[in-house]
């Protein structure tokens, strides 16, 4: 998805200076000892195992095909994420769309409607919640849901100790937020300090406060609702190893359940692994992400190899001999040069800290384009064509936009399309899944989203020639093969996929054309 649609993979707040390799960070630790067994909801299909580099992590117990369900578990607590818009604090519905502000009776923070479905409930706005919001006066402001989830947990301590102790065991990296003073002073201002004013009785501390803090910031997962996010922390699920390539996908039902699946075969003994980061994106980015955000440094396959495993998602073209690639000497060092792979061309290198600089101008030029802007992506493609490679993850977010777009905005919808615009889209739809193949493989959301993307053209392209009988029946029932393999796929990929959010609404779709292909099958046969 587009750079603009995948607004809840970038840090929404710069944190500069936190360096780390971390229990997390690589899926090739050694030193593994065994700690205990599966998740209790579901069959036994892995293992908790301990390195001196990971930590803990979840390891495969037996052979996992694709598409199996790993983990069934509920949160401990949900809620608004970090700088959220003005959300119901029941349901967590988007109260920018109501003309008049609602209040909660009792506390006066923000609900949909006194008779909310969320009020009173353990995931919603519950009565122990309201009781002490009553001592914060709510203002509304960018950070003003902030306190609200870490409060939630807090309040584990006296409600339902067993899940205090369990958020309690979870990686805080306390240690290393303190040196980030806009993090610790932020948490210190938004949160910790409202909650010590408000509270009748001492039951929590400044130190307690802080560690909540810093356990929702490396461990909660985000939830989609509408078009908006919430956070969410969970058992057993913060123990996925993070792999730049992950073998693994997670979703969220309705009821806030969180369920994680294998996208790929996995061997007994694998390491279950999901990414923290968004796929589609540069070493570079990724890295400052992942420093930024979860407090570590990657030094997955992926990660140290300067192809990105064949992806070439950071690969540059050399601006002097523009025949061979500009890679970086050793990805995982953001400080170390970069240098044409050229024997016959040393002319060029430049620091690592200057193609930051420059990566990151290029990157707020492709974020600045309007999201529906179907020649401004072209135009960056054009623009820099002779120094990006065709699969640069700036390349590939733009020609990913571009997917989308062709075919769903006005004067570009897919019957409007000329034979130039539709081979176009499919052009792009092949480019972005080919990266796609190698850095989300398998059953991914990804992959599934791309494929149904790629199946409009061809399918509007094989009516088109059908209807001028300018193909043979065989050539068009061998092209509408293709569409129907495209949207199967798609619909393994999206199948679990709520239907409130865009991919299950994809989902949907793909599945709703599937069934229209039998008409054509009582025309041209079965294919």
């Amino acid at each position: 998805m587009s750079f603009k649609k995948k607004n809840n993979q970038k840090n929404r707040n710069r944190r500069k200076g936190v360096q780390r390799e971390d229990s997390r960070c690589s899926t090739e630790a050694l030193q593994e000892e065994e700690e205990g067994s599966a998740s209790r909801n579901i069959e036994k299909c892995y293992t908790i195992k301990t390195s001196e580099v990971m930590g803990r992590y979840l390891v495969a117990s037996k052979n996992i095909p694709a598409g199996e369900i790993l983990m069934s578990v509920e949160p401990f607590v949900v809620g608004p994420s970090l700088d959220s818009r003005e959300i119901c604090l029941g349901c967590y519905v988007d109260l920018d769309q109501y003309t008049s502000k609602q209040r909660c009776d009792k506390c006066q923070w923000p609900v949909c409607d006194k008779k909310c479905k969320g009020y009173g409930e353990k995931y919603g706005h519950s009565r122990e919640e309201c009781d002490f919001l009553r001592n914060v006066p709510y203002t509304q402001s960018k950070t003003a849901l902030n306190v609200i989830v870490p409060l939630r947990c807090l309040l584990l301590k006296t409600q339902t100790p067993e899940k205090w102790d369990d958020v309690l065991s979870m990686e805080s990296h306390d240690e290393i937020r303190k040196n980030v003073p806009i993090i610790w002073q932020t948490n210190q201002t938004t949160i910790v300090e409202k909650i010590l004013r408000a509270q009748e009785k001492s039951v929590f501390t400044e130190e307690e406060i802080h560690r909540i803090c810093g356990i929702l910031e490396v461990n909660a997962f985000e939830i989609t609702v509408g078009d908006h996010g919430i956070r969410g922390l969970y058992p057993e699920a913060f123990l996925l190893a993070h792999d730049c390539i992950p073998n693994t996908s997670h979703y969220n039902n309705d009821q806030f359940l969180f369920e994680m699946r294998t996208t790929v075969p996995v061997r007994s003994g694998e390491i279950l692994k999901t990414s923290y980061a968004y796929v589609l994106q540069g070493t570079m980015r990724r890295q400052d992400h992942l420093r930024e955000s979860k407090f570590f440094h990657c030094i997955c396959n992926r990660c140290k190899d300067p192809l990105e495993c064949g992806s070439n998602l950071s690969t540059l073209i050399c601006p002097i001999c523009r025949k061979s690639t500009l890679l970086s000497t050793n990805p995982t060092n953001l400080e170390a040069d970069w240098k044409c792979f050229n024997q016959s061309c040393d002319a060029y290198s430049k620091s690592g800290q200057k193609m930051k600089i420059l990566m990151d101008r290029l990157y707020e030029e492709v974020e600045s384009i309007n999201g529906c802007d179907i020649q401004g992506y072209e135009e960056f493609l054009k623009k820099y064509e002779h120094f990006l490679s065709s699969s640069h993850y700036l390349m590939i977010g733009a020609k990913y936009s571009l997917c989308q777009l062709y075919g769903k905005i006005e004067d570009f919808m897919i019957h409007e399309l000329s034979t130039e615009q539709l081979r176009r889209k499919i052009s792009l739809c092949e480019e972005v899944l080919q990266v796609a193949d190698i850095v989300s493989p398998g059953l991914s959301v990804l992959r599934g989203t791309v494929m149904y993307e790629l199946h409009a053209p061809l399918m509007v392209l094989a009516t088109r020639d059908f209807q001028s009988s300018n193909m043979s029946k065989d050539a068009i029932r061998n092209q509408l093969k293709k569409v129907k393999s495209l949207l199967v796929s798609s619909c393994k990929c999206l199948q679990n996929e709520p239907l409130s959010t865009h991919e299950g609404s994809i989902g949907q779709a793909a599945k709703e054309a599937l069934e229209a292909l039998k008409s054509w099958e009582k025309c041209l046969g079965r294919f």
